[in-house]
């Protein structure tokens, strides 16, 4: 696999991870800033995917925001990855 499909199927996993947060009705509509898919959560509350989908933070701002459980994680990738595109 090239480095380009790497970037590519990273980039993949992090939008699903974010249209899973939506479907679930989690969070609203993903915008992309600063290395980060953010959404704006439904409790006052703030997502961060990173671009590789490797970090999942949750928090009310980016400095105080922690790591979601790995498994919460892939349900919401599962989750994304079930909705019709």
């Amino acid at each position: 696999m090239s480095t380009g499909d790497t970037a590519a199927a990273a980039w993949s996993r992090a939008w699903t991870i974010a249209e899973g947060l939506v479907r679930t009705g989690r969070a609203s509509v993903p915008v992309t800033i600063e290395g980060y898919i953010w959404l704006q959560g439904a409790h006052d509350e703030r997502y961060w995917v990173s671009f590789d989908g490797k970090r999942v933070l949750r928090g009310p701002d980016m400095q105080t925001a922690e790591p979601l459980q790995p498994g919460f994680v892939e349900r919401m990738a599962r989750a994304g990855a079930a909705a019709p595109r």
